[in-house]
């Protein structure tokens, strides 16, 4: 009888591959991922190691080393964690894709899994759900994810005592958000929009990674619920369209979208943060690895949103002259950057953001709404930022006229690049419901 009850148990954990720890590794052998390049995906191959070679190099092989031989991160504030944890992401995917080309970088591919592994290693033991000091803070949600995501995609480099910290740190994390995400509602400087999207993604992975554990309930029920908080319009809270086993209005409590698809952020109405709205489409991705069954609530207003990005006219004099639409054209020509109806306390140059949301409306087909193409929106921005790289020998995006003052500013292009190209890589596998 003992021995057909562990025939039974192993026939289930087989079903995910589950280790001891209850976590699966992604399903690459599952998978019918999309091997075909295009002219657009061999520019993202070279954007990504471009940027590799700049954030390895001149970031991550700058770290200090404790006495453990583990990098050291010099505090547990954004500007120290979140480089190399969107590092983490980035090198994961690009060495589990296959892309990573150590002619262009400069490092070998045995050596770039040694700084994958002493990084994840690093991140990891130094979270406080494994005694260390950095977590549970106000953006340590998106950090997590960062750090979470690329290690869980380079699970094959980890030891038994990593995968374990893995497992912590991203229950710990997830485990913050049983409860009502905010809402900006009318408000006018501060939307909670890329926040609530963000902290949606801890969520989604601690239900990948860990499909049986005893909170995927609420995990769940969160996860859908923190994903449409983050770009809700007000007459969705009359929407009783059924998002995940529910109507919309049972979901949401308020709003962080003003009803044209637009929002607020440092006191002013902000592409940037509107365009933010490709973190909720991550999502799709942890769960087209795990091979579980995405959810509905990703995908909610994104054509709406990537429509007013497109579409939009923002009148001049009331908005900034010249006025016009945020992605501009004319009869001849898609321009790379975009107008700021109120100004920028960025760049002008900050067009990876726009640049992801265009690969993922183009790959999931949310830009049905608009006549311009999502695909010709970011082969435009691909060569655009193609060309920003050349100014340098270093592969590094941004250069000192480029006036963006974001300390992270390098590995973050890295990680959009990446997840860029593990967004077309799993075209066949991404489920829009």
């Amino acid at each position: 009888m003992r021995s057909v009850i562990m025939i039974i148990v192993l026939s289930i954990l087989s079903m995910f591959q589950m280790n001891v720890f209850g976590q699966i590794p992604p399903q690459w052998n599952r998978l019918n991922l999309e091997k075909t390049e295009d002219s657009l995906t061999l520019k993202i191959n070279n954007l990504t190691n471009n940027a590799l070679k700049f954030v390895l190099h001149n970031e991550i092989n700058t770290l200090k080393k404790d006495s453990l031989g583990l990098y050291e991160f010099n505090g547990i504030n954004e500007h120290s964690i979140r480089p190399p944890a969107q590092t983490v992401l980035a090198l994961g995917i690009a060495l589990s894709l296959d892309i990573y080309d150590e002619e262009i970088v400069g490092i070998s591919n045995s050596e770039a899994k040694e700084i994958q592994k002493k990084l994840i290693k690093s991140l990891l033991k130094k979270h406080k759900a494994n005694g260390g000091n950095w977590g549970n803070c106000w953006q340590c949600a998106h950090w997590a994810f960062y750090s979470g995501f690329g290690a869980w995609i380079s699970i094959d480099l980890l030891d038994k005592e990593t995968q374990l910290q893995l497992n912590k740190m991203i229950i710990m994390e997830a485990d913050n958000f049983n409860k009502e995400p905010p809402y900006c509602n009318n408000c006018t400087n501060d939307t909670k929009a890329e926040e609530n999207a963000w902290n949606a993604n801890i969520l989604s992975l601690a239900l990948a990674t860990m499909p049986k554990h005893e909170n995927t309930k609420w995990w769940k029920d969160r996860a859908s619920q923190w994903m449409l908080s983050a770009y809700a319009r007000k007459s969705d809270l009359e929407r009783k369209t059924i998002i995940d086993g529910k109507p919309i209005n049972n979901w949401i409590t308020g709003w962080n979208m003003h009803e044209d698809g637009y929002v607020y952020n440092h006191n002013r109405i902000h592409p940037d943060y509107t365009a933010a709205a490709n973190i909720n489409l991550w999502n799709p991705l942890v769960f087209a690895l795990s091979k579980q069954k995405g959810l509905q609530a990703a995908f909610w207003n994104m054509d709406y949103i990537y429509k007013q990005l497109v579409e939009f006219e923002w009148k001049s004099p009331t908005y900034d002259a010249p006025g016009g639409t945020i992605y501009r054209k004319d009869a001849n020509k898609l321009y790379a950057t975009v107008y700021y109806p109120n100004g920028t306390d960025w760049s002008v140059n900050l067009v990876d953001n726009f640049f992801m949301f265009d690969i993922q409306c183009s790959i999931m087909g949310l830009d049905n709404l608009t006549e311009t193409s999502a695909y010709e929106w970011a082969n435009t921005r691909a060569d655009y930022m193609l060309w920003m790289q050349s100014r340098s020998t270093t592969g590094q995006l941004y250069t000192k006229s480029d006036n963006l003052n974001f300390p992270p500013k390098e590995s973050k292009a890295a990680s959009m690049f990446a997840l860029a190209r593990l967004t077309i890589m799993l075209k066949n596998e991404i489920e829009i419901n």
